[in-house]
């Protein structure tokens, strides 16, 4: 646009695209169309419907966590808190990840898996929170005091496990595909600011807000007029009563714990068996919609077209060397024999754009500052994707 934005040429598209695809309605007769290309995939998937469908089932899996969520705490007047804590989650991440987008592009896959991400720590954190509150509360434990422990050790927990999920999602940025970098600076501020509402927003809405929306614990005898010993001795016996099986379990891994190891061990089996088998992929469209009309055309015309006559072949060279003058020298070496060959249309790489070569001095002023702005961003373009 004349402004300099892109909002002018998406405008353009969406106008051509829309054309072209009502120009497909009405093919020739015995004639099959295909509408495809990358300019007509990131179209299509502009409208793609998998973010609806992500979250659609993110609503069907609320269910059996509200069961969950009532089988372990046992109040179902609690059960208030968790949405109001998942949206104060929510908008604190948008609102720190909206500086970000502004500084980084965004891939349109990190805002579904933001909200994914955001409702199982969320909910996680409050199930953690909550089952905690009900357990101290049946020990006769005082709002105060309980509000408390919930800090001190069951918030200690969650800032442990958030900081460290928030560190392997930051450690994204420091792969090599330019994607990661932005899903994984986004997703780790997002665990953050879930970690930091559950261990501020959800004591102190327990605090203010736990004896009117709690009976007085979890139907357990109650403990206030008794001794010491006597308290402890009815507590031990009532949460062995409630967690007999677990109990039991833990006694039998303590028992044979290389016997526990192993059974883990054959458990896994079947899928340690499998991973030789795996392969990797460089199929730049696995990712995308199966069912976009764009991507079946471009699999179509894959199986149809040899390699390098609809795909071009892609050269990877591995070296250290290999950007400096000497290098650049035989890669310019290497690109005038395939285009010897009379079959080769373009080249891109450090050493070519398209069909201008790009020698050693060539390529260190445009790298330069004080290269052509258009040049200078072309090429640093060129060298993030291809190097």
């Amino acid at each position: 646009g004349s402004n300099h934005t892109v909002f002018a040429p998406w405008l353009y598209r969406k106008e051509l695209m829309e054309f072209l695809h009502e120009l497909l309605k009405d093919p020739p007769a015995e004639a099959e169309v295909f509408l495809t290309g990358n300019p007509v995939i990131e179209y299509e998937r502009f409208f793609d419907r998998s973010i609806e469908l992500l979250l659609r089932a993110e609503l069907c899996v609320l269910p059996l966590a509200t069961l969950i969520f009532i089988w372990l705490v046992r109040e179902i007047r609690l059960l208030l808190l968790p949405p109001l804590v998942l949206l104060c989650s929510l908008a604190l991440s948008a609102a720190c990840c909206v500086p970000l987008a502004k500084w980084t592009p965004l891939s349109p896959d990190v805002p579904p898996a933001m909200v994914s991400v955001l409702l199982a720590f969320s909910l996680d954190y409050s199930l953690f929170m909550l089952s905690r509150y009900m357990e101290n509360k049946s020990k006769g434990f005082d709002p105060e005091d309980n509000a408390e422990i919930l800090v001190g050790r069951t918030g200690h927990t969650i800032f442990v496990s958030g900081i460290l999920i928030a560190i392997a999602f930051f450690a994204a940025f420091f792969l090599p595909e330019q994607n990661l970098h932005s899903a994984g600076q986004v997703l780790g501020v997002t665990v953050v600011c879930c970690m930091l509402v559950n261990i501020w927003l959800t004591p102190s809405l327990l605090l203010l807000f736990g004896d009117h929306l709690s009976n007085d614990g979890l139907g357990l005898t109650s403990v206030s007029g008794l001794s010491g010993s006597e308290r402890d001795a009815l507590l031990g016996e009532e949460v062995f009563v409630k967690h007999k099986g677990w109990l039991r379990l833990m006694r039998i891994i303590e028992r044979w714990p290389r016997g526990a190891v192993c059974a883990v061990f054959l458990l896994f089996m079947p899928l340690t068996w499998q991973i030789p088998k795996l392969h990797g992929t460089a199929d730049i469209y696995a990712s995308l919609p199966r069912n976009m009309p764009s991507v079946l055309a471009m699999r179509q015309l894959a199986s149809s077209f040899p390699a390098g006559q609809f795909d071009p072949y892609f050269v990877i060279l591995s070296g250290s060397t290999l950007l400096s003058e000497d290098g650049y020298n035989a890669m310019l070496q290497l690109c005038g024999m395939l285009h010897q060959t009379g079959s080769v249309d373009s080249i891109l790489g450090p050493v070519y754009l398209l069909d201008q070569s790009v020698d050693w001095e060539t390529a260190q002023r445009w790298q330069s500052p004080g290269a052509s702005l258009e040049l200078h961003k072309a090429y640093r373009t060129v060298m993030q994707s291809h190097v």
